[in-house]
């Protein structure tokens, strides 16, 4: 990580792994609430967190790669949109659901959303810890 935009690499460091525990907790979440091998899901809670999770992940990966933080949230809303994708054309339809298919599927902006939930999670770990981002 020899990216120019921070001073203190432990700091930086920290706050990674601050997001990166929030992101084992909601993959441990996603995954409580899916549904048992060989059973019907009903509704997408499991997927809330999957999602918060996937996005994530991929905010991590950049970052650990040396992007700066924007350049990581644009690499998470592009993995977030791209699983809201897939989840609306596979996943919804061997879900059950009481009103109507319609009611599984997300917004395509919802990956988006929650990649700068995640980046504003990270920037503010990062204030704390005393370091500046661009």
């Amino acid at each position: 990580m020899d990216s120019p935009w921070h001073g203190n690499r432990e700091s930086v460091y920290a706050a990674i792994r601050e997001l990166g525990a929030k992101n084992e907790a909601n993959w441990a979440t996603g995954r409580r609430l899916s549904p048992p091998k060989g059973t019907v899901g009903v509704g997408g809670a499991d997927f809330d967190y999957n999602l918060k999770a996937i996005v994530g992940d991929e905010y991590l990966r950049s970052l650990r790669r040396g992007t700066t933080p924007q350049e990581a949230l644009v690499a998470a809303a592009a993995a977030g949109t791209e699983a809201v994708v897939k989840w609306n054309v596979h996943v919804v339809k061997g879900r059950a659901c009481f009103g109507g298919r319609h009611e599984l599927r997300l917004w395509e902006g919802a990956g988006a959303s929650r990649a700068e939930d995640v980046h504003y999670s990270f920037l503010a770990a990062c204030r704390a810890a005393g370091v500046e981002t661009p």
